[in-house]
């Protein structure tokens, strides 16, 4: 905590007076001590049946909902108020509240909010082996420029399809369907839900669209990034990768068929997050030119993949990429504007975010669902399908890279 405030000291010059520092010291260790017991209760269920782990990341949104740290349960349907009841860090956040000097000036606070109408929101094997000819019987004939051209492109094709076929077999860590249901259906939905009644609170209810838009597509970072990481690196982990360095094989074609399944679980993960976001929070389609939108979809996963491209090739040289990919991950819920305004923001801020994929596709997205003809958007479109392609060759080029010198120092193992 400490850490964090100077660090929005830093950058937004927030200020932190405490109207009782005895009773706020107090609070804060409470805290950390409704945490940790918390984890303490859930711990067994983990230790007992560890098929439940997968579900450990989809209930961190819900706690940080419940628990009322960053915006009051006031907001919240009323059936949820025993549930925030249950949970240790809900009473903890309400010490902490009721000790800083914020919460007793600002007439929004947590204590004295109330249901204040003002904040409520009613809520293909086609490709066979026959096509390569056998030098072995009869005597070779000659093949054309043309031939050569076409045979070299349906093998290129054939090693990416079965490359992506057997990287989404082999890698894709969601492939349990209630992994995947975890993962990617509850833990998006969990992450909406936070951000945009957080959103709600700080900004008012008409902004609800712009936090939907915002996390829906911010959700093809969990493909584009982890899915595409894992599958790269999963290489490395299994110890296939000396296999994979060995063949003769185009290693662009092998590269890139990594992602390939990621793309369009990505996108799938879009229209889930939008489909949230028209059930549960009114989002408004009826001005949208679907097509459109959809290809911005397409466009901004095959960008955020690229950037996984890039971070699956780091995870060949550390051991550390799951914090690297958390690290980029929750940057880019800042700085892509998925959850505050590009203009609101440090300028320097604004430069970094605009070198990420996702701020196009984020923006093109929200004027698109606002009714934006396509000719509008298509400069956003255009910017976030070049920045994703120099991610990708950066990625590319690196991969190329550590080939060749884990081959020079034999360290194939061992990358």
């Amino acid at each position: 905590m400490i850490i964090s405030y100077l660090l929005a000291a830093l950058f937004f010059s927030y200020n932190l007076t405490i109207a009782q520092p005895l009773l706020f010291i107090i609070s804060l260790l409470l805290t950390v001590f409704a945490f940790i017991s918390f984890g303490l209760i859930i711990a067994p269920v983990f230790v007992m049946n560890p098929s439940v782990q997968r579900w450990q990341n989809a209930m961190e949104f819900p706690v940080y909902i419940l628990s009322g740290f960053l915006f009051p349960i006031a907001l919240l349907p009323g059936w949820t108020t025993p549930l925030s009841y249950l949970l240790p860090p809900y009473w903890a956040a309400r010490a902490l509240h009721s000790t800083s000097q914020r919460h007793r000036n600002d007439s929004r606070g947590f204590a004295g909010l109330g249901h204040d109408a003002s904040l409520q929101y009613h809520l293909p094997f086609y490709l066979n082996s026959s096509l390569q000819e056998n030098d072995h019987q009869g005597p070779q004939r000659r093949y054309s420029g043309y031939e050569i051209a076409m045979k070299k492109l349906l093998t290129n094709l054939r090693l990416f399809w079965q490359g992506t076929l057997l990287s989404y077999i082999a890698l894709f860590a969601w492939l349990s369907p209630m992994t995947y249901l975890a993962s990617k259906v509850v833990m998006p939905l969990a992450q909406i839900l936070f951000f945009t009644f957080l959103g709600m609170y700080a900004t008012g209810a008409d902004n609800v669209d712009f936090y939907v838009i915002g996390n829906a597509m911010q959700i093809t970072a969990i493909s584009g990034i982890y899915g595409v990481t894992m599958s790269i690196g999963g290489d490395r982990w299994n110890g296939t990768l000396p296999y994979l360095f060995g063949t003769p094989a185009n290693r662009l074609v092998l590269f890139l068929g990594r992602a390939f399944i990621h793309i369009i679980d990505g996108m799938l993960g879009v229209v889930i997050g939008l489909t949230w976001g028209t059930l549960l929070l009114g989002l408004d389609f009826s001005q949208t030119n679907l097509a459109a939108l959809g290809l911005t979809i397409f466009v901004t996963t095959l960008s955020t993949s690229g950037l996984g491209l890039l971070m699956g090739c780091i995870s060949l040289i550390t051991t550390n990429v799951m914090f690297v990919n958390n690290t980029v991950y929750f940057l880019l819920l800042i700085f892509s504007g998925a959850n505050v305004p590009l203009d609101t923001i440090p300028s320097w801020m604004q430069i970094f975010g605009q070198a990420l994929p996702l701020t196009r596709g984020i923006a093109a997205a929200r004027l698109i669902i606002a009714g934006a003809p396509f000719s509008e958007i298509t400069p956003l479109v255009l910017g976030e399908l070049i920045i994703g392609l120099i991610y990708a060759l950066l990625g590319y080029q690196l991969f190329r890279v550590f080939e060749i010198k884990a081959k020079q120092h034999g360290t194939l193992e061992t990358i």
